[in-house]
């Protein structure tokens, strides 16, 4: 009953971080501007870290399927006709995320990784092979231009290595 709890946590975390966005900046020519930043893999990332089961990657199924069903809990919208969108590769990349990072809590320390690197490589590794996803994605959909490609990848996969090494610091 108490891995339930943990899933359907991890699961309402994951639908309330896909809405929540934090004002970041990024170059627009030649100027500054506002990039609103999605909380959605950075929140899977320290999920994943954060227990002892991978709970996460049963919730990121789930978060997916529901999505699919119908339930608006995508960034824009919901439906099995979500998957012709150009940001589901995006989603698709939180299995990758749950699974990576969530195996490197477990198996790091088993092979007596010491310094920082060793051990932050895999989990941001996590991180990059979700954005890589997500860009084959935007290829085969045919949608792969410049401002899909600068305000969905570029911004955001920074973003989202600099927040981890943060994570990775703070979380022993």
């Amino acid at each position: 009953m108490q891995s339930i709890s943990k899933v359907i946590f991890c699961y309402a975390l994951l639908c309330l971080s896909n809405f929540i966005e934090l004002p970041f900046w990024a170059f627009s020519g030649d100027s500054l501007v506002v990039y609103d930043y999605r909380l959605l893999y950075i929140t899977c990332f320290i999920l994943s870290l954060a227990f002892k089961n991978n709970y996460t990657f049963i919730a990121s199924c789930l978060y997916i399927v529901s999505g699919l069903a119908g339930l608006p809990i995508f960034a824009f919208g919901g439906g099995i006709e979500y998957i012709f969108e150009p940001s589901f590769g995006y989603i698709l990349g939180i299995l990758i995320i749950s699974t990576l990072a969530f195996y490197s809590k477990i198996h790091i320390p088993e092979i007596g990784v010491r310094t920082f690197r060793d051990k932050s490589i895999l989990p941001l590794m996590s991180i990059v092979f979700a954005h890589a996803l997500g860009l084959v994605y935007l290829l085969v959909t045919q949608r792969l231009d410049l401002d899909h490609f600068a305000s969905m990848t570029l911004y955001q996969i920074f973003y989202d290595l600099f927040i981890a090494h943060l994570v990775i610091i703070l979380i022993p």
